[in-house]
């Protein structure tokens, strides 16, 4: 029987798959990836977040994040630029602005020419989903250009001890970073493929 740890890494090398899809040179193209899985929205979604691409604004203490990827359609091959992806998350103590009108740590970025997109926030912290802890998570919508919905998810960060207790993570939807909870993290290439 495996011990947790052995769970997470094996989690881990499974994570890089059709979110976090890497694609290197030109023969990427349509087999390299599939599409986004889907997760919850939660109940903490506010509509009408401001544009913006930076979330570190607010003089809290908490340990740098970057996101950086593109948005495609349908396969890896096909970008898409004016798309509209909304992010939201926790404080770094696990708290969600549901009422101020600064509406923090929620932000509505949109793609450049090639689909590509970038966010700058502090990590999110957990908070108590009943008696547990739920991991560090990113919540994610995408639209396109003309507005409409077309993916809501959730992005999760390896290594969180709470992955393997929490009914909501998906393995596609972890996202391998660099740096440490300690100093700052930054994750690569995250795909959004949209069905």
């Amino acid at each position: 029987m495996k011990n947790r740890r052995e769970v997470l890494v094996g989690m881990a090398a499974v994570a890089v798959t059709s979110c976090t899809k890497r694609r290197e040179g030109p023969e990427a193209g349509p087999s390299d990836c599939s599409a986004t899985d889907t997760n919850i929205e939660g109940p903490f979604y506010r509509p009408g977040a401001p544009e913006r691409s930076d979330l570190d604004q607010y003089g809290d203490a908490g340990t740098p994040l970057s996101l950086v990827g593109q948005v495609f359609e349908k396969s890896c091959a096909q970008p898409l630029p004016g798309a509209v992806i909304e992010f939201w998350h926790a404080n770094p103590e696990g708290g969600y602005d549901n009422s101020s009108p600064e509406m923090r740590y929620r932000c509505r970025v949109t793609t450049d020419d090639e689909g590509r997109f970038s966010l700058n926030t502090l990590l999110p912290g957990r908070y108590l989903n009943g008696e547990v802890l739920r991991p560090r998570h990113i919540h994610v919508k995408v639209f396109t250009p003309d507005g409409t919905e077309r993916l809501t998810t959730q992005l999760y960060m390896v290594g969180d001890p709470y992955i393997a207790g929490d009914p909501f993570v998906m393995p596609s939807l972890v996202l391998p970073f660099t740096g440490s909870e300690t100093t700052t993290m930054a994750v690569k290439d995250v795909l959004f493929v949209l069905t």
